[in-house]
């Protein structure tokens, strides 16, 4: 009985707390004829850039032959090559994602217009993306992917494994660049900077260094050159704050 009693005691205080929290959690409503106090708004940006540790290629291998057949096998045999030099890179297996597959006939383009044409070959096109996590070793497995049959390089990202840390550090500069801008504002009309009314986030860019090309391996140097071919640059990480404050 005792027991009961202390039971249901306990079920009414979590009932009156899960309550008093529902109710904390709800915005209160302005009271009618309450003008809000007086506000000071301004716009705040940061903007953190860095040196990428990261590099993201697309890599592809188109074949062609006048059999389907004999295609395929020609592409499945280069890009098991492909993946076995990303292997030998030390590139792991989680980093490697063949993503697509293509195949199309091919036409004569002499042929007259009235004319059904029948395909006089066909091409079969597969990419892979990989991930490296060391810039530095761009050069290197690129001219390797080359040498081991891949003929196409779509896109080139280069980004970093921090973003959300530098996303983090740019809303910080926005809000005290904010600040700044509202402490000035306000000192030049003899009233003083008080709390925090509202702050919101407007937008958050992040904008990593980016090579989109459809080059060709004739087009490149397969043997590396002898020295670094592209330069990363920086990537830019950005935001921009909305913030309200009290004037006193």
């Amino acid at each position: 009985m005792r027991f009961a009693a202390l039971l249901a005691t306990a079920t009414a205080v979590a009932a009156a707390a899960v309550s008093f929290s529902a109710r904390a959690q709800m915005p209160v409503p302005p009271v009618a004829g309450q003008l809000p106090p007086p506000l000071v708004s301004v716009t705040g940006t940061g903007e953190i850039k860095v040196a990428p540790d990261q590099v993201c290629l697309r890599v592809g291998v188109e074949t062609r032959a006048d059999k389907l057949d004999d295609a395929k096998r020609d592409n499945d045999a280069k890009m098991k090559a492909m993946l076995a030099v990303l292997k030998a890179k030390g590139i792991e297996a989680k980093d490697v994602q063949t993503d697509y597959l293509n195949i199309q006939p091919l036409y004569p383009m002499d042929a007259p217009g009235n004319v059904r044409l029948q395909p006089n070959g066909y091409s079969v096109r597969r990419n892979a993306t990989v991930l490296l996590r060391k810039v530095e070793k761009f050069d290197e497995v690129l001219s390797a992917l080359i040498a081991s049959g891949s003929n196409a390089v779509d896109d080139i990202e280069f980004r970093t494994s921090k973003l959300d840390e530098y996303r983090q550090q740019a809303r910080l500069k926005a809000i005290l660049h904010a600040k700044e801008k509202a402490t000035t504002l306000v000192g030049a009309v003899g009233s003083k900077l008080g709390r925090a009314y509202s702050i919101n986030e407007e937008n958050n860019v992040y904008q990593p260094v980016m090579y989109k090309q459809a080059m060709r391996a004739e087009m490149m140097d397969a043997s590396g050159g002898g020295g670094a071919t592209l330069a990363p640059g920086e990537i830019t990480v950005s935001t921009t704050v909305q913030a309200s404050f009290v004037m006193e």
